[in-house]
């Protein structure tokens, strides 16, 4: 994965799975067998976020391996939610891409 930051800053990625739910109020929550009928929804939740600790400006580059937390992802589609966050707390705009883990 390739990514370039104007100033040297602390990268955080957030893989997110996007899953089906059903609306409870103006909430989207976890669908459950008792709720097939009520109106759906697209809930996205985040797995867990790889830090990257600070990195130069200019270009940069990592290897994803596919494991978040020391466990491997389940076949299917992901997204990927990157933030730069430099010296001065000053945070970037979320920049998304999708990506699939293919079965094998």
């Amino acid at each position: 994965m390739r990514f370039t930051l104007s100033e040297p800053a602390t990268v955080a990625l957030a893989v997110q799975r996007t899953t089906r739910g059903y609306r409870s109020g103006k909430q989207c929550v976890t669908r459950r067998p008792k709720t097939k009928s009520v109106r759906r929804c697209s809930r996205t939740s985040t797995l867990g976020t790889i830090r990257l600790p600070r990195r130069p400006a200019g270009a940069a580059k990592t290897t994803f391996t596919g494991r978040v937390g020391g466990r491997a992802l389940k076949p299917g589609p992901y997204r990927l939610a990157v933030t730069a966050t430099d010296d001065a707390r000053n945070r970037s705009t979320t920049k998304t891409t999708n990506f699939t883990i293919a079965r094998r």
